[in-house]
């Protein structure tokens, strides 16, 4: 199984979660939950997670396939048998939910063995269905996540960033080359703040009402960072990319992006 989840921050649940897209995917390698074979549920997507509170995590969409309301509880165990995951959640009927379980110890390449178990009301006193499945973690994905992490922990600065009021074709096209130039971006608790030769834009933590990453292209210099806050009763945006010239470049989008989600997480 190779598919693809690209990743978000949801700030009210405060982790990246699986469902939508706009920056990497770790998901889960080789068999695994997509083939688990049940007539109630679906796996729809298993990967790594990230929280900036809780650190990484073992994350599961699940999908009822039934009429019926459902209670599913997975519990996943690492080396020795020794649980690492025991959680539950509730679907509506042909609902979905996400079961998240927090672990900064994933191993690379271990073969995480998963029991899934399926009520049919909330006691979960008798089980309607059982059956297993697995997960696995490439070592190159674990590395890309740890990279990620430490770029929630504040503060963070990144020189070189592209600073613009707006995102549109203009941005798109001639956002690297126009006015205002590069300058050097600082995320912190009080918020953020960018500054060049001639400009200070600074915005408060508690004034950000969304961090997300926009992409005018398919290119990888065609992917944004786009903070909307609020001033003196006025939504704005501040539209950040990494230079494309020096630098990490593109590369840095997603921690940058992490970053800033980290900002907006200390409101």
């Amino acid at each position: 199984m190779r598919v693809r989840f690209l990743l978000t921050v949801v700030l009210n649940c405060g982790c990246v979660t699986l469902a939508a897209a706009k920056s990497r995917g770790w998901d889960s390698d080789g068999p695994g939950p997509k083939d688990f074979v049940s007539e109630r549920i679906k796996f729809t997507s298993a990967a790594l997670m990230l929280s900036p509170s809780k650190g990484i995590a073992l994350g599961f969409e699940l999908e009822n396939r039934s009429e019926s309301p459902l209670w599913v509880k997975l519990i996943v165990r690492g080396k020795d048998s020794v649980i690492v995951c025991d959680q539950a959640a509730a679907l509506v009927s042909k609902g979905r939910a996400t079961i998240v379980c927090p672990s900064d110890t994933i191993a690379p390449e271990f073969v995480y063995p998963i029991t899934v178990e399926i009520y049919p009301d909330s006691t979960m006193a008798s089980v309607t269905e059982r059956g297993g499945t697995q997960v696995r973690f490439r070592k190159k994905d674990l590395d890309e996540l740890g990279v990620l992490k430490a770029a929630t922990s504040l503060p963070r600065v990144y020189k070189d960033v592209v600073y613009k009021k707006k995102l549109g074709l203009a941005t798109a096209v001639f956002g690297q080359l126009g006015p205002p130039s590069e300058g050097t971006l600082t995320a912190s608790s009080d918020g953020i703040e960018w500054k060049s030769k001639k400009q200070t834009v600074h915005v408060p933590a508690a004034q950000i009402r969304a961090v997300k990453i926009e992409r005018v292209g398919p290119r990888s210099t065609d992917a944004w960072v786009v903070v909307e806050y609020d001033e003196g009763g006025a939504s704005k945006l501040m539209v950040l990319q990494p230079s494309a010239f020096r630098g990490h470049g593109p590369d840095d989008v997603p921690n940058i992006f992490a970053s800033l989600q980290a900002v907006a997480g200390e409101r």
